[in-house]
């Protein structure tokens, strides 16, 4: 097969696992795919995983990436907070949280991290739609403030929360509290009750 060929069919996938590959055309040789890395033609992601190397330039595709390589899993923590402007830190690797194990992957843009949840924790989350790339599993930003405290137990106290520099505007204007303290009933944990109490009075 030419790689002209594979790449009007699959190209429109951006990342692609070998196993669809094959499901596809069960003939398809994995030699291929060894060819096209060494011309530059594509990028080995993780084990199975690869991706279109005039993808990697998609405004958003580290966030596919990471979608993509350790599933289930969504885009949290840091990095939605950066996303949504909550915090000021530009954040290079990407923060994702996985009904699976505590893992990290280098990928061609960065390192991937994902921290575990329990299965009844993973939920809050919404599909965005990125120009070009399509869907992508992101937190909504009440649950990637609720993910992050949950993770990062350390920060207690008004001082603390001051610290993290989460963007005023944002807390008092565009937070949805209602859905914030839904979210937060449902993990049914108390020392995360009293560290969400503190964030809102802190920027009260």
């Amino acid at each position: 097969m030419s790689y002209l060929d594979f790449y009007n069919i699959w190209h429109h996938r951006i990342c692609f696992n070998i196993n669809q590959v094959l499901a596809w055309d069960v003939s398809f040789q994995r030699s291929n795919l060894s060819r096209w890395i060494n011309k530059g033609y594509i990028r080995k992601l993780r084990k199975e995983w690869y991706i279109f190397s005039d993808c990697l330039s998609y405004p958003g595709i580290q966030y596919l990436i990471a979608n993509k390589i350790y599933a289930p899993s969504y885009v949290s923590l840091q990095s939605a907070l950066c996303f949504y402007g909550i915090i000021p830190e530009s954040v290079v690797d990407v923060t994702s949280v996985s009904a699976r194990d505590t893992k990290h992957f280098e990928s061609p843009l960065g390192l991937c991290f994902y921290s575990k949840i329990k299965r009844e924790l993973f939920f809050g989350y919404r599909v965005m739609e990125f120009d070009k790339i399509g869907a992508i599993k992101f937190a909504t930003p009440e649950k990637a403030i609720l993910d992050f405290l949950y993770f990062n137990s350390f920060y207690n106290t008004q001082k603390d929360m001051i610290e993290l520099r989460f963007d005023e505007t944002f807390m008092q204007e565009e937070l949805d509290r209602d859905l914030l303290f839904s979210l937060l009933s449902r993990f049914n944990n108390k020392r995360l009750e009293n560290r969400i109490t503190t964030l809102i009075d802190s920027y009260s």
